[in-house]
């Protein structure tokens, strides 16, 4: 499979969403004004998606696998003024930037086909709460 990497910016609505495999590339600005989730597709080898987080408010945004797998692999490396924190989610099936997330905050996630690799950094100083794994 051959996939465009389009490296467009999309403005993600304050409200459940599902992304397709043509969104792969993109890069979603996240609006936390809503609680929400934004499913991703089916793992698929080759497919990439970057989050943002543009507006911050006092809600969880979560980004979802599809169905109920256990697929979500990876680290968050989080807090500028605490001693950094790296955080390891194993086997979850959720990322999410929780409420004491800043703007700026990032996960990026890459996919073989099996699973959803994760890597996310946050400028958050409560390092243990900003972007975890559920």
């Amino acid at each position: 499979m051959s996939l465009i990497q389009s490296n467009q910016i999309v403005l993600l609505p304050a409200a459940a969403s599902t992304l397709a495999a043509a969104d792969s590339g993109k890069i979603f600005m996240v609006d936390q004004s809503a609680a929400c989730i934004h499913t991703l597709p089916t793992p698929a080898a080759g497919l990439c998606y970057k989050f943002i987080l543009k507006t911050v408010g006092a809600n969880v945004v979560q980004i979802k696998e599809a169905g109920a797998g256990t697929h979500v692999i990876g680290h968050t490396i989080s807090g500028p003024v605490a001693a950094p924190v790296v955080t390891v989610g194993t086997g979850t099936n959720t990322v999410r930037f929780s409420t004491t997330c800043v703007a700026g905050d990032t996960i990026n996630l890459a996919s073989d086909g099996i699973s959803w690799y994760v890597q996310a950094t946050s400028g958050s100083n409560v390092a243990n709460t900003s972007i975890i794994f559920v």
